[in-house]
């Protein structure tokens, strides 16, 4: 039951998204006497980043709260396991970093729901873990996590569609299709390689609102909760600077740091749950782990995603996934180019230098992995003025976008090289016009012999650059996300070196590893970031809460 197609560029940058971080360290005593190690500005400072922080002493701990569960982070994970541990009858403590609830994503996704079943999809589960395991995951993927999905997706969907229903700017809460019409999906019978499952699960209001969807959803979740007398305690602006473990290594609790400098210890009777998003921020940490996107900047605000629950756990005696960790790459949105749908349309690209490079027609999740290897990762769609005919033939998909509409847009925001010669196209691109002009003239002897013998590119796809003006869209790859962290069991407890759990502390979302096993993440399920942040939210919470 798969439908082959492409993501909407906007959107597939959202769905992509995790929770958010907070800042960390790690303790080493039960007592207030006992040490703690801790710093609140650990991401890149320092010869050893994941070297454990000085210990804070017991003087300098202004405040103790007392919980059953503690939530590091306040995102899409973060606020599923908190609404879960009080809707269990749990006292919730969040440290946050910033203010409220802080996530990126339009949608999630899940193999069955209500949802679905309106729409009259009714998709194997498995079948969509097997194809991703073959594919994008590299059979690297622990399968017992993916498990989780196929057996507590259905209910954990369930759970929230009405809570999102009962807003009118929030939902209703539609299937995919319902957001991109039911042709938008659909792709050419070359382009398979672009299929994915319509398994996403859209708030439509959120959506169209221009604001982070997932956001919204989860902030008016927690109000709901809130005014129906949840036990959730948010603590604003104060990250989590320090675990605290007790003698025989178990966590017993959390400490944040004010915007004032003081510290708050919060002890957590049944669990603390890590939902602080990646590290695509943490230079060092990517550096380690994810080398490829060294040259790729991250899209996220600086001072979330820095790998701050990794490393507290890390410190805390857990063990990190071996790499090469996996990326959530995107073009959508392209830091510091023009942000518009489209590209994985196979147009001729180029690089900086003016030369073709690679088989333009690549499923769009790839399609970095060859730009990485470019000067600066940046490439230029390369088309001419036949290009809403042209169109017609580089295959169909939500992400290719509406070329005849947004093109002529671009040109009058001055977003558009163009050119009416190929020299002044590449003046206007500011790469060298010799190399750019034996570049087309390349192409254009493949497309009118019909054969692309320097990169093997169908027939179809290869449409002659002759037609003034001429048009070049610059593009550049963004990190929303890394995908992998803390080795964690099924049940998502934080595992040692050793694989055994460590008592009273669990990972989700972007801070656990083991689901995603290649260096892209699969986007054939458009929404399965969130989906799993969600879903590890929610059964650590039942799981610190002994359910």
């Amino acid at each position: 039951m798969k439908s082959a197609g492409l993501l909407g560029a906007g959107a597939a940058a959202a769905f992509v998204a995790g929770c958010s971080p907070a800042d960390t360290a790690t303790s080493k005593s039960e007592s207030m006497d006992a040490s703690a190690t801790g710093n609140s500005n650990l991401a890149v400072s320092g010869d050893d980043y994941k070297a454990a922080p000085d210990p804070i002493p017991a003087d300098q701990i202004s405040e103790i709260i007392d919980a059953d569960v503690v939530v590091v982070g306040l995102g899409n994970a973060g606020t599923f396991a908190a609404l879960t541990a009080a809707e269990e009858g749990a006292r919730v403590v969040v440290l946050q970093k910033g203010e409220g609830v802080y996530c990126n994503g339009t949608a999630s996704s899940w193999p069955k729901s209500t949802v679905l079943d309106a729409d009259g999809h009714n998709f194997d589960a498995w079948q969509i873990v097997n194809d991703v395991q073959r594919g994008l995951n590299c059979n690297r993927g622990d399968t017992k996590l993916w498990r989780n999905w196929v057996r507590y997706g259905e209910e954990i969907a369930n759970w929230w569609i009405p809570k999102a229903n009962a807003h009118e700017d929030v939902g209703p809460v539609l299937g995919e299709v319902a957001l991109f019409g039911p042709n938008a999906a659909q792709a050419d019978d070359d382009n398979k390689f672009n299929e994915y499952y319509l398994t996403a699960h859209v708030p439509m209001g959120a959506s169209m609102s221009g604001n982070q969807p997932t956001q919204m959803v989860n902030t008016a979740l927690l109000e709901d909760a809130l005014a129906d007398g949840a036990d959730i305690n948010v603590l604003d602006k104060t990250p989590a600077v320090q675990l605290v473990t007790s003698e025989n290594g178990a966590v017993t609790g959390a400490i944040g740091q004010r915007e004032t400098g003081e510290y708050v210890r919060v002890n957590a009777e049944r669990g603390v749950i890590l939902c602080t998003g990646g590290y695509a921020n943490n230079p060092q940490m990517r550096h380690e782990y994810c080398e490829h996107l060294d040259v790729i900047p991250a899209a996220q605000a600086e001072k979330y995603d820095t790998g701050d629950g990794i490393l507290m756990g890390l410190w805390a005696g857990g063990a990190i996934q071996p790499g090469p960790h996996c990326g959530a790459v995107h073009y959508d949105p392209g830091i510091g180019v023009p942000n518009y749908l489209g590209a994985v349309v196979p147009w001729l690209r180029v690089n900086v230098e003016g030369e073709r490079f690679c088989n333009e027609d690549m499923g769009y999740a790839l399609i970095s992995m060859q730009d990485i290897q470019q000067p600066e990762a940046i490439h230029f769609q390369v088309f001419d003025d036949n290009y809403a005919t042209d169109i017609d033939f580089m295959g169909q998909g939500t992400q290719f976008g509406v070329w005849k509409d947004f093109i002529p847009q671009a040109l009058e925001a001055g977003d558009l090289c163009v050119g009416n010669t190929v020299e002044e196209l590449a003046e206007s691109m500011g790469v060298p016009a010799d190399a750019l002009s034996a570049t087309v003239n390349r192409y254009n002897e493949l497309a009118e012999a019909g054969y692309d013998e320097d990169f093997g590119k169908q027939k179809s796809r290869l449409k002659p650059i002759v037609k003034a003006p001429f048009y070049a869209l610059k593009r550049r790859p963004s990190v929303l996300a890394t995908m992998n962290g803390l080795l964690v069991d099924e049940d998502y407890r934080v595992l040692n070196e050793n694989r055994v759990p460590i008592e009273g502390l669990f990972a989700t979302g972007n801070d656990s590893g083991g689901m995603f096993g290649g260096i892209q993440y699969p986007m054939n399920i458009p929404g399965i970031s969130v989906g799993r942040a969600l879903m590890s939210g929610r059964i650590a919470a039942w799981r610190a809460m002994g359910k």
